[in-house]
């Protein structure tokens, strides 16, 4: 060990670490946005009311760092450092529902659950007009720890209404840096 590694093993006054330059390290995070073509946008069926989907369609990520390819819960998203850390997700929707007067909820599911109490990431708006597009945003913030998979859902309080999604975006960026 050595170089400011070996100072700083060797310094039980350290407390604070000040820098006039950058201080670099392990990149984590991604950005997602669904691959819509206007037209043919992806839509999922809410078969049962108030049950969760998976949000349809093909996600673009880049950049993405700590992430990869889901493989239990999908479709989804997993992380893959070995860091326990906390990550804010944040996600932007415009979406459309064929039923008039549908209450639609936005969540977060990790390894296949609601993060912490239903309350905790869910947002939701009231699609008042059939086939009018109303934008919805929501952030949560969840620990993360290696293999554990995000997956982002919706839910329609109408039974048989075809929720139709033009754009979704979402990042996942650490809380505490």
């Amino acid at each position: 060990m050595s170089g400011l590694k070996q100072l700083l093993a060797d310094n039980t006054e350290v407390e604070n670490i000040n820098a006039s330059g950058y201080i670099s390290g392990k990149k984590v995070g991604v950005f997602a946005a669904l691959v819509a073509v206007e037209g043919s946008e992806p839509t999922v069926t809410a078969t049962d009311a108030d049950t969760y989907y998976p949000i349809p369609g093909t996600f673009a990520n880049d950049p993405v760092e700590g992430f990869g390819a889901a493989t239990a819960v999908t479709p989804g998203i997993k992380y893959i450092y070995d860091k326990e850390q906390y990550f804010e997700i944040d996600w932007h929707a415009t979406i459309s529902s064929d039923t008039s007067g549908t209450n639609l909820h936005c969540s977060v599911l990790k390894n296949g659950a609601i993060i912490g109490t239903s309350d905790k990431a869910k947002m939701g708006t009231r699609l008042k007009n059939a086939d009018q597009p109303y934008n919805l945003s929501g952030t949560a913030v969840v620990k993360l720890k290696e293999n554990d998979e995000i997956q982002l859902v919706v839910e329609s309080s109408k039974a048989g209404a075809v929720l139709k999604f033009y754009h979704y975006t979402t990042t996942i960026s650490e809380f505490f840096d």
